[in-house]
């Protein structure tokens, strides 16, 4: 980003440049076609020597995909969710790419936690889940 001074003394940026982040935290919904687009929205501003990790919930709606699915291949929920958070990374890449699982009923503080954990100066999630976060927390 380029930062220039006017005849104003006020500063005005160039963002023709994307931001670059050095450590994403990324919320997947196996439940959605739509459930990886954050991902793919995190890798753009991903910086060079920037790190992503993808997590899922395993509670609440957006896991019941993961409970489906764990069902038909007579496997554990968390074994369902590790196959599909490496063939998630797989996708984008699988570098600099790590994955984790968010346990526990209370998303928003879960979710907090697990960036935290994670270092990530930014957190990018569906829109539907963090308007379910949102409303757990109200």
């Amino acid at each position: 980003m380029n930062v220039n001074q006017n005849g104003s003394g006020m500063k005005e940026q160039n963002l023709t440049e994307p931001a670059a982040f050095d450590r994403l935290f990324v919320l997947l919904d196996p439940s959605s076609k739509d459930g990886e687009d954050g991902a793919a929205l995190a890798l753009t501003l991903m910086g060079e020597d920037g790190h992503m990790q993808l997590a899922v919930a395993m509670s609440g709606p957006e896991a019941w995909a993961l409970d489906a699915f764990a069902e038909s291949e007579a496997i554990s929920t968390k074994e369902a969710a590790g196959i599909y958070l490496d063939q998630a990374a797989a996708r984008l890449g699988g570098n600099r790419v790590d994955t984790t699982t968010i346990e526990g009923i209370d998303l928003a503080n879960e979710l907090v936690h697990a960036a935290e954990e994670a270092d990530a100066g930014v957190v990018v999630l569906p829109a539907i889940l963090a308007a379910r976060v949102m409303a757990s927390k109200q």
